[in-house]
């Protein structure tokens, strides 16, 4: 295998094609830097390309800038500007599993300092923005599918997302595997903290909208906790039972309460009655 190098006071014809060796004969390729270390390089023996980006000083900003301004007012970038395709066909099926998926895109970010007052990691970053006044029809900060579309194919678990948060033998700091903050600063449309739906490709009743589990040694003290300035703990927008919660007038030796809401207890269906005002108990 031949080795080329390209220096600055060499002559580089630019009205050419540049082509790197030929097809099942690659050629190793590396591209250096101004700072020490800095490079990109390919290793046709491993199929690995690796780009090393080593700041010494000042603010690291990029390590791989892709600017895409699109030129068409008809056409999008639906393909993303960054799009990653892998597919293993039948033809390279697994003989033998690790139990480790086929990964489309993997980040490990490391902070190996010792100090927790000067250091931070975050894993992804993403801001989706509408700008200079325009108007959009929607945005949407991230989509994620997990889909089984092989019809009579089996798959044990379609997990659409899956958050791990692990504080491992730190005495202090709190553990959220997600939180959600509303930033909205306009008073108009409806704020929804999360929202759980069901789009219109199936009809069929899922058994769980929210399901908290607790692991077979672990706990939670509060399974849901409320807090701050909350008008109303629930709100049930139908009162004719369709949504499990039920308006109207029942006897009772205590007092007349004025509707209930159905709750599963363990299989059994019992019933949390509710009263226009407090009930006084001897």
């Amino acid at each position: 295998m031949s080795t080329y190098i390209l220096r600055r006071d060499h002559d580089i014809v630019t009205s050419a094609d540049l082509t790197l060796g030929e097809d099942a004969d690659g050629h190793n390729l590396t591209i250096y830097g101004t700072v020490t270390g800095e490079q990109l390089t390919y290793t046709a023996s491993s199929g690995i390309l690796e780009i090393v980006q080593t700041p010494t000083s000042g603010d690291s900003d990029r390590a791989i800038n892709l600017d895409i301004e699109p030129q068409s007012t008809t056409a999008g970038i639906r393909q993303g500007a960054i799009y990653v395709g892998m597919n293993r066909t039948a033809s390279y099926a697994w003989a033998t599993w690790d139990g480790n998926p086929d990964c489309g895109m993997k980040m490990q970010v490391y902070n190996r300092s010792v100090s927790g007052a000067n250091g931070a990691v975050r894993g992804l970053d993403i801001t989706a923005r509408n700008r200079d006044s325009g108007s959009l029809s929607w945005i949407n900060g991230g989509q994620i599918t997990a889909e089984n579309s092989t019809g009579s194919g089996g798959v044990v678990n379609v997990i659409g997302f899956e958050i791990h948060s692990k504080n491992n033998g730190v005495a202090s700091g709190d553990v959220k595997a997600l939180r959600v903050y509303d930033e909205s600063q306009s008073s108009t449309g409806t704020n929804y903290g999360i929202e759980l739906n069901c789009t219109a490709d199936s009809g069929f009743a899922r058994e769980y909208g929210l399901y908290i589990g607790a692991g077979a040694t672990a706990s939670w003290t509060n399974a849901v906790s409320f807090n701050d300035t909350i008008v109303n703990v629930f709100d049930f927008e139908n009162n004719d039972g369709t949504n499990g919660a039920t308006l109207g007038t029942y006897a009772s030796a205590d007092a007349n309460p004025s509707g209930h809401i159905k709750v599963d207890v363990g299989g059994a269906t019992r019933y949390i009655y509710l009263y226009t005002a407090a009930v006084t108990f001897s």
